[in-house]
């Protein structure tokens, strides 16, 4: 089973987006911001195989996330701002198709 460490700063994202992930058969780990992200994955050998990631949260965009993960973990940022959906960015909201076509082109590219 694959892992995905899915950001959002909004709780009912994360409930609703974690939920989504797991009946698509993924296993998944929450994490409110990208600090908190880097505590969990710092301190515990996780096996991780993609990070998803909201781009507009405080203190830590998706964008600085992805460059902390780079190079350790495939990084797949979603967002509902119209100005920011572009190519490789997963728009929200989303259906179960789009969300695991994006994950899997996002882990083949990192393959």
């Amino acid at each position: 089973m694959q892992t995905v460490l899915l950001i959002d700063d909004d709780p009912s994202i994360c409930r609703s987006v974690g939920r989504l992930l797991r009946f698509l058969g993924f296993q998944v780990l929450s994490a409110s911001s990208g600090a908190e992200a880097l505590v969990m994955v710092g301190g515990v050998d996780i096996e991780i195989d993609l990070v998803l990631s909201d781009i507009q949260m405080p203190n830590m965009s998706g964008h600085e996330i992805a460059a902390a993960f780079a190079g350790r973990y495939p990084v797949l940022l979603m967002s509902g701002a119209l100005e920011q959906q572009r190519n490789g960015i997963l728009a929200k909201p989303f259906t179960p198709t789009e969300l695991l076509k994006h994950i899997q082109n996002t882990l083949r590219v990192a393959a």
